[in-house]
């Protein structure tokens, strides 16, 4: 089965309207006070936590679910099935590969890569080299 690309106009807390692209057909869920800025890409199921913000061109891969007061870049993959906790930030041009469990108050810095199946403890700082 091909799946479905839908485009909805989401507004953001502060007024300004972005397209976001949806792929799929199962459920979404985005919680209070999200802000989702331009050419974001979500599959689904995915569920993203009150008070984010997603910068432009993120793409979250399927089954993803993203705790509260998370802060997402530009840029950023987020891959199949990976959960992210709440307080975490993720900075520009960062890849998670996918069935990745990254815990709350995490910090991955600019331009890393995150391979699949990782898990990082509470309170990490991720940075490249």
């Amino acid at each position: 089965m091909m799946s479905k690309k839908r485009q909805i106009k989401h507004t953001n807390p502060d007024g300004s309207v972005v397209d976001v692209n949806i792929i799929g057909t199962d459920d979404l869920c985005i919680h209070y006070d999200v802000t989702i800025r331009r050419d974001v890409y979500i599959h689904t199921p995915c569920e993203i936590g009150e008070f984010t913000k997603i910068g432009d061109n993120a793409v979250l891969g399927p089954d993803v679910e993203i705790g509260e007061f998370t802060k997402i870049g530009s840029k950023v993959i987020i891959g199949k099935n990976t959960y992210i906790g709440d307080y975490v930030t993720i900075e520009d041009n960062v890849t998670v590969l996918g069935d990745a469990r990254i815990g709350d108050d995490v910090r991955l810095c600019n331009g890393i890569i995150v391979h699949s199946g990782s898990i990082i403890g509470d309170s990490s700082v991720i940075t490249a080299g």
